[in-house]
């Protein structure tokens, strides 16, 4: 499950907590807990004050007014690398069966 949160994270770009929730099939709670885990094993990072997309493009510009930012994450390099070797094990696996 925590390999499915890291690919929503690299396709979606922007997600609500409610909707990971969502998607993963879980709790918000269990939704930001698994966040935590992987951001202090260093699989993703919090992008902190800096977005890559202008305010009036980003799909999370509603919940950015006053005080309340979301919290923003992206994989970080050891996530990226993660989830390539996944992939690289899963195509040799799968070479196979060709």
């Amino acid at each position: 499950m925590l390999e499915k949160l890291l690919r929503i994270v690299v396709t979606r770009g922007t997600i609500s907590s409610a909707e990971l929730s969502r998607r993963l099939g879980v709790s918000p709670a269990l939704a930001e807990n698994m966040l935590h885990e992987l951001t202090g094993r260093g699989y993703l990072k919090v992008v902190a004050g800096r977005c890559s997309v202008s305010c009036d493009r980003c799909l999370m510009y509603a919940m950015c007014q006053g005080d309340q930012r979301p919290r923003i994450w992206v994989l970080s390099r050891k996530g990226e690398q993660w989830l390539s070797s996944v992939d690289m094990r899963r195509g040799s696996a799968l070479s196979g069966f060709r």
